[in-house]
């Protein structure tokens, strides 16, 4: 009978062990076959603008493409400048559009071209003694301002008050400063320092409720002012875009959905399973409908955004892309990065922001990218 018993403990043991080992089998291994260099991953901490730190990480990779020299550029001298035009737009329509920490990384160089950027260590953002950025505080006070300035509209007291929250929370932008021994201001770092023009940078999409070839204004919620230069590929053609920058030594700004089972961050990973397969790796083929159907019933959302830098394979040659999060170089296994397949590409990647040179010249003929 003891014998039975022990038998018996065994065999459960073993049928509680055989899972786990099978899991620890299923485990992606990642082989990366191109990157570009790109600053360590910064940590977006309790913000929301995950949106500037994925733009600014692609004007900081742009800068050493062409420099050879790394810049850590301030995401918050940007977050500082959007904020107040979107409380001008948000009174402006009475309501009729969004006014929150969110935006869009294409907001990046657009703010860069209008307002210039400065070095992070010029306007880092963080009040004295902080180390991590906190804006609970900061979009509280702001929106406080807003129903009271439905009545009165934007007056000059109103936008003294909405300025000086600015400047007590992340503190006053500077309006000329020393970097490397020279005075820029910040229009002027970016022409003389920087040399990059912020108009090489295009929004790429594909949706078929727009024409394809032609610009539209995609309709979700961060998009504030309603940009409306969003350039409109097929889907295949959107993805070769991605593959010809990468392998040209070009990088660009992911924007999408991670509500998905299959975006596991914390394993450095987002995959899209094939539900009719119990196989380990399958992924479902994604076509322009299933990803047109995504968007319009609300399952592809505009969730997070993030700076794709590199090309790679699985153990089963599968294709992903090496993405840099702005979580931090200590999440995930892989410094900060997360691989994210071709299939969650294609699916959930709402749109790319690109060097337009980057863009293949045929493709690039058709979108009359000049």
């Amino acid at each position: 009978m003891k014998q039975k018993i022990l038998l018996l403990t065994f065999c459960l043991i073993g049928m509680m062990l055989l899972p786990a080992t099978l899991a620890a089998q299923e485990k992606y291994e990642f082989v990366n076959d191109s990157q570009v260099k790109r600053t360590v991953a910064k940590n977006q901490a309790a913000t929301s603008t995950c949106w500037c730190f994925a733009g600014t990480s692609l004007m900081e990779s742009e800068y050493i493409r062409k420099s050879g020299k790394e810049i850590d550029l301030s995401e918050m001298f940007t977050v500082w400048n959007v904020y107040q035009d979107k409380a001008n737009i948000y009174i402006r329509r009475r309501g009729a559009a969004t006014f929150g920490p969110g935006s869009m990384p294409f907001h990046v160089p657009l703010y860069a071209a209008q307002h210039g950027i400065v070095p992070d260590e010029v306007f880092t953002g963080l009040k004295e003694g902080q180390d991590r950025h906190n804006h609970r505080q900061l979009h509280s006070a702001l929106r406080e301002t807003l129903e009271p300035a439905f009545k009165t509209g934007i007056t000059k007291e109103w936008q003294n008050q909405f300025t000086e929250i600015l400047n007590t929370q992340l503190g006053p932008k500077p309006d000329t400063f020393e970097y490397q021994g020279k005075t820029y201001t910040p229009k002027s770092f970016v022409t003389d320092f920087l040399q990059l023009d912020m108009n090489d940078y295009v929004v790429i999409s594909s949706y078929t409720h727009h024409p394809f070839y032609e610009k539209f204004c995609l309709e979700i919620n961060d998009n504030f002012d309603y940009y409306d230069d969003f350039y409109n590929l097929p889907l295949d053609e959107l993805m070769a875009v991605a593959d010809h920058a990468l392998e040209n030594g070009y990088s660009f700004v992911w924007n999408g959905d991670v509500s998905e089972r299959g975006w596991q961050s914390r394993q450095g990973h987002a995959i899209i399973d094939d539900p009719e397969s119990d196989d380990f790796g399958k992924e479902l083929k994604i076509t322009q409908q299933i990803r047109q159907d995504g968007f319009d019933q609300r399952q592809t959302t505009d969730d997070h955004a993030m700076h794709t830098v590199g090309l790679a394979h699985d153990q089963f040659g599968h294709k992903f892309y090496l993405t840099k999060n702005s979580h931090g170089a200590d999440s995930g296994p892989f410094h900060g990065h997360v691989y994210i397949s071709e299939a969650y590409t294609r699916a959930k990647m709402l749109f790319m922001v690109v060097n337009k040179n980057a863009v293949p010249k045929e493709i690039a003929r058709k979108l009359n990218i000049q």
